[in-house]
């Protein structure tokens, strides 16, 4: 331990992060007690709330019934603190690295280097006995806690349950660690591979390490022993990928005691100036100077009444010629049956969960149930997971998911000539002429302008999300959030709590955001028409309706089918393209082996044969033999890259190289 550490009767280190409240209380140079727990946008309430119990648990841990008259020195670090230094005049604040710095070497003297991980930020620091070298995540969350937290919110588990099942893993399945959109649609393909969910969170765990290695620590030297610190420190599953990942032996990580309290220890140990306990409370109380941007509220544009879905068996089963359309998406798994002339007869809304086998047998199950097992004329199905599913279904057509949403809209609105449609994971637009799709376009690689940005945050903000619009319709000024990824909006977030922002105006601000990112990453410079369809799961939520209809008024309409718009698409679709035949449907209680019926025309497998040749021709001419006189080029095979893998062959073997 340093020898000039700062020994007061009390010091109290205050830790205010993007996600928790952090506070740990320091006695004769000894830690005598701690308290952390999550704010959800709320740091002043739940800071008063830590004071009250960190000081009953001193006085039971160290039986100072004196602390509640004593007066405490203060230290305060943290992206979300700012507010309270300002108003506890006479405190210390300390900045993030520093403070880890202070604190790790109080806790782990020996430590040589530092990898700190917490919900939004993640640093790496080395050299800390000198000088200090670090690198910090700049504006992605694949290296941070709440790439995590994504994960388990959209398996429907709980973070606190991570480790558990980590434990219980057999093997580490590859997972993209770089983005938690593209973790996610790895998740969807190994679930769907058979992968067991604890595998895919050990998966995730080296995936993240991989990634943070490789884009924050890059070349700064790894001085041994490492040790490791912030709330991540509770995942066992990472602390087995940093020694893996980081060839650290035994001896060479450390996972102190208080390890996720590092910044609050240094701040602790740095702390000022000389307050009563309810000095403290009543700073925390104080109103801050609200100066985030504010926008109109949403209730001006709210419909009234508001979009409402459609009724489950709204006609009743009184058809004698159905159709079944299913639309298999990353979250959602929607069942239609439709009459021989267009009219919904029923419908499901299922949670994929991974697995949509399961889904759809679980939705075939209720049809049967209620309805016996109807003979439909045709079926067909779309979505992300159309072609697996639809064979064994033994479909009758499968179809894309632009031109299914496409018929869904142009049959509840016989002139649209723009749709917008948001799912849980992905956006599109698509634009309409004379019945017909003319263009489209779908989101990349940013969750920011889908449904699912809106989910994950406000289970940040402990709202749920049946009330979210509600909460946001009822803000008489929204926060202006900017057109953001997730990472940068939770930041704006945090930065306009600790301003005083109530969550109401977050949640209207977040609805603002939605759009903007859709309508500038999705549509672009695309042309918007003056008969625009919106669909899709975001239009249960009124006040997204109401930020569309802030920028496009009455031009706005919403499909009353807008939940299952894919579904009932694809069954106005199928039963179009049936004509005569008879269905090809595999029945209720379907194999689950893949059908290979062909019923494309001639022209169209002409085209498919054609596009197969591109699979032969990737690796026309490789070798994979390596020279070892030279150095190897790799080319990831992921995303567009491979694709210029032939020019990238043929380009290294020519005779100079």
């Amino acid at each position: 331990m340093p020898a000039e550490w700062r020994v007061k009767m009390f010091q109290l280190g205050i830790d205010v992060g993007t996600s928790t409240v952090k506070l740990i209380l320091i006695n004769n140079g000894e830690i005598c007690t701690s308290w952390e727990c999550a704010h959800h946008n709320r740091p002043s309430e739940v800071l008063t709330d830590g004071l009250n119990d960190i000081i009953a648990s001193a006085i039971k841990s160290i039986n100072a019934d004196c602390i509640n008259a004593e007066r405490l020195a203060v230290g305060i670090t943290g992206s979300d603190a700012a507010f309270l230094h300002d108003a506890l005049s006479g405190s210390v604040f300390m900045e993030n690295i520093p403070a880890i710095v202070e604190g790790t070497l109080f806790i782990a003297p020996d430590a040589g280097s530092i990898i700190e991980i917490g919900s939004q930020g993640s640093r790496y620091i080395a050299n800390i006995h000198e000088i200090p070298q670090f690198a910090t995540n700049g504006h992605c969350a694949g290296g941070t806690g709440s790439f995590f937290e994504d994960q388990m919110s959209r398996l429907g588990l709980a973070i606190e349950d991570y480790s558990a099942l980590a434990d219980k893993a057999e093997s580490i399945p590859r997972l993209s660690g770089r983005c938690a959109v593209f973790a996610k649609t790895d998740i969807i393909h190994r679930q769907q591979e058979g992968v067991s969910t604890p595998d895919i969170l050990l998966g995730l765990c080296y995936a993240m390490i991989r990634n943070y290695k490789a884009t924050i620590v890059r070349t700064l030297p790894i001085s041994k022993p490492v040790a490791f610190c912030g709330g991540v420190t509770h995942n066992s599953g990472v602390i087995r990928a940093i020694r893996d990942v980081f060839d650290l032996g035994a001896d060479e990580l450390i996972v102190p005691p208080h390890a996720s309290f590092a910044g609050a220890v240094g701040a602790a140990l740095n702390a000022s100036g000389a307050f009563t306990l309810e000095e403290i409370k009543d700073s925390c109380k104080m109103s801050h100077l609200h100066r985030v941007q504010t926008l109109e509220p949403l209730s001006r544009y709210a419909l009234n009444p508001p979009a409402a879905a459609c009724s489950s068996s709204l006609y009743g089963m009184n058809s004698s010629r159905c159709s079944l359309g299913i639309d298999i998406g990353s979250t959602s798994t929607d069942l239609v049956i439709i009459s021989d002339s267009g009219e919904l007869l029923d419908y499901q809304y299922l949670r994929t969960a991974g697995n949509p086998e399961a889904a759809v047998r679980n939705g075939l199950n209720s049809i049967r149930e209620r309805f016996g097992e109807i003979k439909f004329t045709s079926v067909g199905v779309t979505g992300s997971g159309r072609e697996r599913v639809g064979r064994m279904l033994g479909a009758d057509s499968i179809i894309d998911e632009i031109t299914a949403q496409a018929e869904g809209a142009v049959h509840c609105v016989p002139d649209a000539d723009t749709v917008f449609e948001i799912g849980g994971q992905d956006s599109k637009y698509i634009s309409i002429r004379n019945g017909n799709v003319t263009d489209f376009q779908m989101n990349k690689i940013c969750a920011a302008g889908t449904g699912s940005f809106i989910e994950e945050q406000a289970a940040r903000m402990g709202i749920p999300i049946g009330d979210f619009g509600t909460a946001a319709l009822s803000s008489e000024a929204p926060v202006d959030l900017g057109e953001r990824c997730t990472v940068f909006i939770e930041t704006a977030i945090a930065s306009a709590c600790a301003e005083g922002a109530a969550q109401a105006d977050i949640a209207a601000g977040l609805c603002y955001s939605v759009i903007r990112n859709y309508l500038h990453k999705v549509v672009g410079s695309k042309p918007v028409g003056s008969k625009i369809v919106l669909q899709g799961g975001v239009a249960y939520n009124p006040a997204v309706v109401a930020a569309f209809r802030a920028f496009y008024g009455d031009r706005i309409t919403v499909n009353p089918y807008f939940g299952i718009s894919g579904a009932f698409g694809v069954a106005l679709l199928a039963l179009k393209n049936i004509g005569n035949r008879e269905s090809t449907f595999a029945g209720f209680d379907f194999s689950g082996e893949a059908m290979h019926i062909d019923t494309t025309n001639a022209e169209v497998r002409k085209n498919i044969e054609f596009y197969r040749q591109a699979d032969k021709l990737l690796l026309d001419g490789y070798t994979g033999v390596r020279d070892p006189a030279k150095k190897t080029v790799g080319v990831p095979f992921v995303l567009m890259i491979h694709k210029f893998f032939p020019m990238a062959n043929a380009f290294f073997h020519i005779p100079r190289f």
